[in-house]
């Protein structure tokens, strides 16, 4: 389910982003995913000059309780992310920057709108999907993907 080549094709396209390589903590993303995460880059490379830019950092990306988890800096600022598991349902508590400027707080919208988005996206292959139970933890799929073996790719 997890394209483990995705994440250097998006650090080739977006070099201003990544630095010119990938993220220090292991990051993957599900293949359903990567036009998201694209279009999520897309966006903040627009939204970047080219001094914001050399402050911006890609910090991670994966995967986490059927969602995804886009964590990044800009210069000093960045959100600490704490996620609540609760029966049924997990809280993701942002505590953001004491005083975080305008451009942190639009780049912070569209990161959230994405990971937001993601929970209505099918992991495997991008189609309108729901959670579902996997091995130990929740996933998003569709109902076609649902259907296959969890190995399935």
């Amino acid at each position: 389910m997890y394209d483990t080549d995705s994440i250097g094709p998006l650090v080739d396209r977006f070099p201003r982003l990544f630095h010119g390589k990938p993220p220090e903590v292991p990051s993957s993303i599900s293949s359903g995913w990567v036009p998201l995460v694209t279009r999520l880059l897309e966006d903040i490379d627009a939204m970047l000059d080219d001094a914001q830019a050399k402050r911006f950092r890609v910090l991670q990306i994966k995967e986490k309780f059927a969602g995804l988890s886009f964590y990044w800096k800009l210069g000093p600022q960045t959100t600490t992310v704490v996620d609540l598991i609760g029966l049924g349902e997990v809280q993701r508590l942002r505590i953001k920057p004491h005083k975080p400027t305008e451009l942190f707080e639009r780049v912070s919208v569209r990161v959230r709108a994405a990971e937001t988005a993601s929970r209505q996206l099918c992991q495997r292959c991008g189609a309108d999907g729901g959670s579902a139970g996997g091995r130990g933890w929740i996933v998003t799929l569709c109902a076609s993907c649902r259907a296959l073996p969890e190995d399935a790719s």
